[in-house]
């Protein structure tokens, strides 16, 4: 049986954050699900989209992890759910990556990403991560 792809897209669902400096983490804006309305959860997916990042060093990484919170102040990684990572390589950086995630049951209320750039990765910020759901 084949899997439905989630197409439409709620500009006021959608996070765009800059890349961190080399060495540092950055967090999102997060998104409210409540802000979905009386969409079921099953019905929604988590879409991340990564910019081409032609500084990353090479073997250097740009990760990104789902995080969520009941109260949009206490995050923790959503453990159902697996980072998403860029690797750069070939003395070209690292091409764009997306991926998509259902919701797990176990979702609070407020979502965010935080993005970790390794210590040495370059200076990968003019690139951006685009983090939004999906109905």
């Amino acid at each position: 049986m084949s899997q439905t792809q989630r197409q439409i897209r709620d500009l006021q669902l959608e996070v765009v954050t800059a890349n961190p400096a080399q060495n540092n983490n950055k967090n999102s804006d997060s998104l409210d699900l409540v802000l979905a309305g009386n969409v079921s959860r099953e019905s929604m997916e988590f879409v991340i989209e990564m910019d081409a990042v032609a500084n990353l060093a090479n073997s250097q990484t740009i990760t990104a992890t789902i995080q969520d919170s009941a109260d949009d102040s206490s995050y923790t990684a959503v453990a159902e759910l697996e980072p998403v990572v860029q690797t750069g390589g070939g003395g070209v950086g690292a091409a764009a990556k997306a991926a998509r995630f259902a919701l797990p049951s176990s979702i609070r209320r407020y979502v965010r990403v935080n993005i970790a750039c390794s210590a040495t990765a370059g200076d990968n910020t003019a690139s951006n991560v685009t983090f939004y759901l999906a109905f």
